[in-house]
């Protein structure tokens, strides 16, 4: 639970911005963590074949030249309501795939779409390969 003097509204969290009152950023991190393994219940609760279709979908992997992470296509493709709940599920697992630091460790693209696909298969065994593969993707053109 975050301290009532280190809560932000909706809108600050969403853009990011940290509350530097002493203590409030371990309390956030903390936070961050418990919305994390709350995401990883979801994942299980979810058929891993269509988590794996929407983030092909969403990333255009398999489909375009560059990735493209395009909401329109995931709600056309899984609805509104699903496609709703599976583009916050594919935010999340984005945003895990990129704490890797395979962009300033590997010596060469193909070893940095190795070593992030790894790091990531290791923390989600419940997903595809093929997730792994279309982040891996986007990781390594947005760092090339």
């Amino acid at each position: 639970m975050i301290p009532r003097k280190c809560r932000l509204t909706q809108e600050a969290r969403a853009t990011g911005l940290i509350n530097d009152k002493p203590g409030c950023q371990l309390a956030f991190m903390r936070s961050a963590q418990i919305d994390k393994s709350a995401q990883r219940r979801k994942v299980t609760n979810m058929d891993a074949a269509e988590i794996s279709r929407a983030v092909a979908t969403w990333t255009g992997w398999g489909r375009t030249t560059s990735p493209t992470r395009n909401d329109a296509v995931v709600v056309e493709e899984f609805g509104a309501a699903r496609g709703t709940k599976l583009l916050a599920l594919l935010r999340t697992l984005e945003e895990d795939f990129y704490t890797s630091n395979a962009r300033i460790e590997a010596p060469d693209l193909a070893s940095m779409g190795r070593q992030s696909s790894k790091e990531f298969r290791q923390r989600h065994p419940e997903l595809e390969a093929e997730v792994a593969t279309a982040f891996a993707w986007c990781y390594t053109f947005d760092f090339k």
